[in-house]
């Protein structure tokens, strides 16, 4: 079976470091999030990669009320690959988040290979409770139907706080009982310690 490789990278960082790391087309899909970089927006940074990624198609949603944030995902052509509106998170005043998932398909010889990929970007300080139910809606859809998935991110949530803090507890919960697993299990910030990223 062919190995299905999938990289998520903030947009904060800088893009000329990481052509060699991401050239060489062996990656199936990289994810985007630019929540930390001040003035850009991700469509601009889209434009920019697709010099990079040129055998790539790129999807995203870019924030209504922000000039920074968003989220996109380049999937290699290699793949058919359709943008799925239905499993999109509800609008809500309380959290801003942007979010895009495409399902993928590639015949093979004997069977075919199926996946659902979504990017998800939270803005910092918004109500975790209500992004949680929120995201137990686009969860459980995907659930239902029955496709392999698997979801990256900026959540903005401090999974190493789940056993102190009610509304991470409750995150992780609604995650592992939709069939999800979160990955991250090491902090990705040197200071402070936490498990911010996804």
């Amino acid at each position: 079976m062919e190995r299905q490789r999938i990289y998520k990278t903030p947009g904060n960082r800088r893009w000329s470091h990481r052509q060699n790391e991401l050239s060489g087309g062996s990656q199936q899909c990289v994810i985007l999030t630019a929540t930390e970089r001040v003035g850009a927006n991700l469509h601009s940074i889209g434009i920019f990669l697709h010099n990079l990624f040129n055998d790539y198609t790129f999807y995203y949603n870019i924030p209504s009320v922000s000039k920074v944030g968003g989220v996109g995902i380049f999937v290699n052509n290699t793949w058919e690959c359709n943008k799925i509106d239905e499993f999109n998170m509800m609008k809500n005043n309380d959290v801003t988040a942007e979010n895009v998932q495409v399902q993928i398909t590639k015949q093979l010889k004997n069977f075919t290979l199926k996946y659902i990929v979504g990017g998800i970007n939270i803005h910092p300080n918004g109500n975790t409770d209500l992004f949680t139910d929120m995201l137990e809606c686009e969860l459980c859809n995907i659930k239902q139907s029955n496709i392999a998935c698997i979801i990256a991110g900026d959540i903005n949530t401090d999974l190493s706080k789940c056993h102190e803090h009610l509304c991470t507890t409750n995150y992780v919960n609604t995650l592992i009982a939709n069939d999800f697993l979160p990955v991250i299990v090491m902090p990705t910030r040197i200071t402070p310690i936490t498990l911010l990223k996804r």
